[in-house]
């Protein structure tokens, strides 16, 4: 039997958390590392170029397994486990429909994305050839993405854990054979992935039918809308939060495009890559408080919930800190790890330190958004969610580079962050002043 997720257990749940969701970022990262040294500017803004296609295949799967999984959490909490096995089972088969219609999609609209995305010549052969194997691959990268939230809400973070890890594993081997061994390239890259993202998947869905908890019966996989509707609104930050730096990209790439050609794209690749990491780790604090809050809220826990969300921004500040710490000695090494000329290293240096300074602010906003989405405020989390790259990252971007030119670019996603965890903080505080109110005319 798998223990409650309880208050007391939130280290068991944070750390796991925390370094899986490192992990993920790492298949991006080691896609850029051997591409970067195998074709230097051109790979790595190709990646960076379609990447966005592939952020929103596994922002799906994130979404809706922690929609899902949100969902499995509260049913549990209020001891229906009828009701939390069918929201497991509905979370499988929409994940699956889902990545089938992506396949299909971005199959046929791949190319015209990628010209919108500002993809000419090179740039776009290249970015071409790394996206159609992705595609190929979707329902991997959908379900490996989606199945791990349910393992990680079902009590078992370290088996999540380790589920990412052999994927790593397997990414790294295959990207050195597939692009250094074997002169595919970002072919070569793209397979290694959705390689690594089967085997995810495959493991993934092995601990869920052998879970002795709650065993796993087929007919759970009976379609329900209502929770399939549920899930998906519950869904909808997490996806958000997850798409939300591909989005950046795009507006970002169209501005560095404008103000630093290739070399900008390639300097802000180094950035998106460094920074995933860090803000990854981050949002493993928020996801790894998710089960704990929605059991909680679940069986009515109000006052311990709180204890944890406290816990929880509290170790996000502290951390932000240290990662900004971690970033000013540390340009030149993370600014030449991919492989970039030494143009857009240089001018990477600078947004290093720039990027850093949102990491603080970044863990306010993910925990805090988090928390929205895991007590099922569902206007609330996804409110918070669309208004930075939908908002405010869009405005930042056009206007800070007016004035400082490429440096405007880099210091957008601090500006933004600050931002946001001003706005939330005065929406805490409004809570709270509304409940004490209440409090005291009853």
């Amino acid at each position: 039997m798998h223990p409650a997720p309880t208050e007391k257990r939130f280290w068991y749940y944070v750390l796991p958390s925390m370094l899986t969701m490192v992990l993920s970022g790492f298949y991006v990262i080691v896609d850029g590392f051997f591409i970067g040294q195998a074709t230097g500017d051109i790979g790595l803004g190709a990646i960076n170029l379609a990447w966005p296609i592939t952020a929103v295949m596994q922002a799906t799967g994130i979404g809706v397994g922690i929609g899902g999984s949100v969902l499995f959490s509260m049913f549990q909490g209020a001891k229906e486990q009828e009701e939390a096995r069918s929201a497991r089972g509905n979370t499988i088969l929409l994940l699956i429909l889902l990545a089938l219609f992506m396949m299909v999609f971005f199959w046929f609209t791949s190319d015209s994305i990628l010209i919108l995305f500002g993809a000419r010549g090179e740039l776009f052969e290249a970015a071409r050839a790394y996206i159609r194997v992705v595609i190929f691959g979707t329902l991997f990268q959908t379900l490996g993405c989606g199945l791990t939230p349910i393992i990680k809400n079902s009590g078992r973070t370290i088996s999540a854990m380790l589920v990412m890890i052999s994927g790593l594993v397997t990414n790294i081997i295959l990207d050195a054979l597939f692009i250094m061994v074997l002169p595919w390239g970002l072919a070569g890259a793209a397979a290694a992935t959705a390689t690594a993202q089967g085997v995810v998947a495959l493991l993934s869905l092995i601990l869920i039918l052998r879970d002795k908890k709650i065993p796993f019966a087929f007919s759970e996989l009976r379609l329900s809308l209502e929770k399939m509707l549920r899930i998906l609104k519950i869904g909808l930050s997490p996806f958000g939060i997850s798409l939300a730096p591909s989005i950046v990209i795009i507006f970002a790439n169209w501005q560095c495009l404008s103000y630093g050609q290739e070399t900008a794209v390639a300097a802000y690749s180094v950035l998106s890559y460094v920074s995933a990491t860090f803000l990854a780790l981050l949002q493993g604090i928020g996801d790894g408080v998710q089960p704990i809050i929605s059991y909680l809220h679940g069986a009515g826990e109000r006052v311990k919930m709180e204890h944890v969300r406290f816990r929880a921004l509290r170790l996000a500040v502290l951390l932000g800190i240290l990662f900004f710490l971690i970033s000013i000695p540390t340009t030149s090494f993370f600014s030449g790890l991919f492989g970039v000329s030494d143009a857009a290293a240089q001018m990477a240096k600078s947004g290093l330190i720039l990027t850093a300074a949102a990491y603080p602010f970044a863990g306010i906003v993910r925990c805090s958004i988090s928390y929205f989405y895991a007590t099922g405020d569902t206007k609330l989390s996804t409110l918070f969610t669309y208004l930075d790259p939908l908002v405010f990252t869009p405005i930042f971007l056009f206007l800070l580079p007016i004035f400082f030119d490429v440096q405007g670019i880099w210091s957008v996603l601090a500006a933004v962050q600050i931002v946001m965890s001003l706005l939330i903080g005065v929406t805490f505080f409004m809570r709270r002043k509304k409940s004490k109110k209440i409090l005291k005319s009853t």
